[in-house]
């Protein structure tokens, strides 16, 4: 066991001591594709294999053969078993912890939702959130997103919205604000 341990351990330190220029990456058409969509270079690949954690990816659908998954600095590349052909490549998607609400933040919720609806004057403010969802939002070019939308959408999770949570708002529980998201496609629509 200490045997196989060293070997393996000698096997990573002479990868990481060839330059990285030195890995071979054959291209697959899909492969190429996919990195001039995502901006990933070759080069990029390469580092992946010298310094990304190295396990088994899912096999190939078709044949069953094993494939290899390298991660590196939010890179994801998939090789076939022989870790020189390209399979496909892409940015490891943002993820976005859920957020535990209390009762009494729910409690809140409904008082607040409560006053927007009977006593609108105690209404303090309204925010338009307006998300562009025209065609080139389907474009995959933002790192860490499957698309322009889910960029969006993630943005306003992660920026807005655990922002609010986060904070301390409406501390004296006197006034109430409201937001609104509208989705502009051929026409405008309100989806919050």
């Amino acid at each position: 066991n200490e045997e196989a341990s060293g070997n393996s351990n000698a096997l990573v330190s002479s990868e990481q001591s060839r330059a990285t220029a030195d890995f071979t990456v054959l291209s697959s058409r899909h492969g190429r594709a996919r990195r001039q969509l995502r901006n990933i270079s070759k080069r990029d690949l390469k580092a992946a294999i010298k310094y990304g954690k190295r396990e088994p990816a899912r096999p190939d659908r078709r044949t069953g053969k094993p494939r290899w998954k390298f991660v590196h600095n939010g890179l994801v590349y998939i090789t076939d078993e022989t870790m020189r052909n390209e399979i496909t490549s892409f940015q490891k998607a943002v993820t976005i912890d859920s957020k535990h609400l209390t009762v009494e933040m729910i409690n809140h919720h409904i008082e607040v939702k409560r006053i927007l609806r009977e006593e609108r004057h105690l209404c303090t403010g309204h925010t338009f959130i307006v998300i562009d969802q025209s065609g080139s939002m389907r474009n995959p070019d933002v790192n860490g997103f499957v698309s322009r939308s889910h960029a969006a959408y993630g943005t306003l999770a992660l920026d807005f919205i655990s922002e609010q949570l986060d904070s301390n708002p409406n501390k004296y529980g006197l006034f109430a604000e409201s937001v609104s998201v509208i989705e502009m496609k051929d026409t405008a629509k309100a989806v919050l």
